[in-house]
């Protein structure tokens, strides 16, 4: 079974945080520019190099989230993630396993 894999849907928390943190981003790149614009500013190559990157990386998941937000392609808070595989039978635990041991070994008693 070799399922071509199509976009991903991320979580709508994982959304929102990255949403925070492209914003973040965009606010130090204010504050970086804002410290272009003083005379006596030292290091104008580091910080206009700071700056472009910091703009590019937060206005590119800031806009993406954005996207995802808008057109729906999250899970949202509290769904399960449908992962398209067969139900699994599920795995108990130790305890449960013993108590079905002893179950059986009554039942074979009786």
């Amino acid at each position: 079974m070799n399922k071509k894999p199509g976009p991903s849907r991320p979580l709508q928390m994982t959304i929102v945080f990255r949403l925070i943190a492209g914003g973040y981003l965009l606010y130090l790149t204010y504050g970086l520019i804002q410290e272009l614009m003083k005379p006596d500013s030292e290091r104008k190559l580091l910080v206009i190099a700071a700056a472009v990157l910091f703009a590019a990386v937060g206005g590119g998941l800031t806009a993406w989230c954005v996207k995802k937000l808008i057109t729906g392609q999250y899970i949202p808070f509290g769904a399960v993630p449908d992962d398209g595989d067969e139900e699994e039978e599920p795995i108990s635990s130790p305890v449960e396993q013993e108590s079905e041991e002893e179950d059986q070994a009554d039942r074979d008693e009786g």
